[in-house]
């Protein structure tokens, strides 16, 4: 304690100002990460339900002429997008109909994925949703597929839902 009397004021003051001005850079950095890291999840957000978009047209299209082939490219085409993980159609009896991994085609949803299934079915409008595990990071957006001859027979022009899972490795790296 005696030696802390005989350091001068000068140098002390020095030294709080030092401290005082690694604090505030550690937080403005801290700051910035996480402004930033947000930017991109809503660009992100944005990009995925501008995919979609385009796709519920796309395969509006394919389904009136019940071209499934047509659908089954068109998902195989749309995988190949930077970050996009996967991509199903799904009919409104949670039934895969078309999907990137073949081996999924003809099996049924289950999980927290059924249950948004279930949400954008009833409330029409696109549900976004996070997983995080050890090894992975995915955001998924489940979107409504709108159909016109879908109209009679479920009170509603929802014929299935677009589910689109995006890799989030690429942003957490941020």
């Amino acid at each position: 304690m005696k030696k802390l009397r005989h350091i001068s004021l000068m140098t002390k003051t020095i030294v709080a100002i030092g401290v005082l001005v690694a604090i505030l850079g550690i937080g403005l950095v801290s700051a910035t990460f996480v402004g930033t890291r947000g930017v991109l999840y809503r660009q992100m957000e944005a990009q995925v339900q501008a995919i979609a978009d385009i796709l519920n047209y796309a395969f509006e299209i394919s389904i009136r002429e019940r071209d499934f082939d047509a659908i089954q490219r068109i998902v195989e085409n749309t995988r190949t997008i930077y970050g996009i993980g996967r991509v199903s159609l799904v009919d409104r009896d949670f039934r895969i109909i078309a999907d990137n991994r073949h081996e999924e085609i003809g099996n049924l949803l289950s999980g927290r994925a059924q249950e948004v299934v279930e949400e954008v079915l009833t409330s029409w409008r696109s549900q976004f949703y996070y997983e995080k595990s050890e090894n992975q990071h995915d955001f998924y957006i489940i979107a409504p597929l709108r159909g016109p001859e879908y109209i009679m027979p479920h009170r509603s022009n929802i014929a299935g839902v677009i589910v689109i899972k995006q890799d989030l490795r690429q942003v957490d790296v941020v």
